[in-house]
């Protein structure tokens, strides 16, 4: 693994993401203090791609109730990086190392 590897904990598969992919966008999950020229550095050194952007959305964690304990617990908040990459550029999913899981 690389040093960058912490940055992305995995990708994000849905199925706006796949219909993304064909234009060249990539979404994952990553950690919640990156920032985009970490998040492009990373790109280009694990999957040895060239970056064009790097757009990111933050998800709050939702308040969900635990009928069983009559309590209610708060979802973590994650950060989703959208990677556009230049044109015919393909990413190789095998370096992740079988991190690209369905959420």
């Amino acid at each position: 693994m690389s040093k960058y590897s912490w940055l992305i904990k995995n990708q994000y598969i849905s199925e706006k993401g796949t219909l993304l992919e064909k234009s060249g966008k990539y979404i994952f999950l990553v950690d919640s203090s990156v920032n985009k020229t970490e998040m492009a550095e990373a790109m280009s050194k694990m999957f040895k791609v060239k970056v064009k952007k790097v757009n990111f959305i933050k998800l709050p964690g939702k308040v969900k109730t635990l009928a069983k304990y009559h309590r209610k617990v708060k979802q973590i908040e994650r950060k989703k990086a959208i990677v556009t990459l230049m044109k015919e550029a393909k990413i190789d999913w095998s370096v992740l190392g079988g991190k690209n899981e369905k959420i």
